[in-house]
Order: C-alpha cells, then structure tokens, then sequence
C-alpha cells in the first residue's frame, strides 16, 4: 500500500474502513441474532457454573458493534489507522 500514490492510498484506506464497518455489522447482526435465540429458548452454559448462555454470548455482539462505531469514527475524523502497519513494513 506504500507504494501506491497519495490519492490511491486515502481511497484504499477508505475502502478498507468500509469494509470492516460491513464485516463487523454483520457479525454484530449475528451475533445479536444468537443472543436474542439464547434468551427465548432460555439455553444454559454449563461449565463450572449453572448460567443462562445469553449472558455468555451477549458480550459478542457488542463487541463487533463498538468496532464498527470506532472503524466509522476513524473515517468520519479522516484519521490514518493502519498508519502502525507501515511502521512494520
């Protein structure tokens, strides 16, 4: 991607934003998806304790929710973030 020009590279970059918004949307929206079937059928997680599942895998799609706010956040303010990247590179 460094070797591409300016312009080219603030496309990718935006292009590449889009689509983790997209991937992380759609995770959110499954798993959200599972969480709210969980909680219906009132599953349980028996591990080491007795525990509605719902709660287990609640965390999932908020997770990919509040990623996909930070992804949209990095577009909206312009800013660079696979600029830790190429200090790898």
């Amino acid at each position: 991607m460094m070797t591409l020009g300016q312009k080219a590279r603030v496309r990718l970059r935006f292009a590449i934003g889009l689509a983790c918004i997209a991937v992380c949307l759609v995770l959110a929206w499954y798993g959200f998806g599972i969480t709210l079937q969980d909680y219906v059928r009132a599953e349980k997680d028996v591990r080491s304790l007795d525990m509605p599942r719902w709660l287990v895998v609640m965390w999932i799609p908020l997770a990919f929710l509040m990623m996909a706010i930070e992804f949209a956040r990095f577009l909206w303010r312009r800013e660079n973030f696979l600029a830790p990247m190429a200090e790898i590179a």
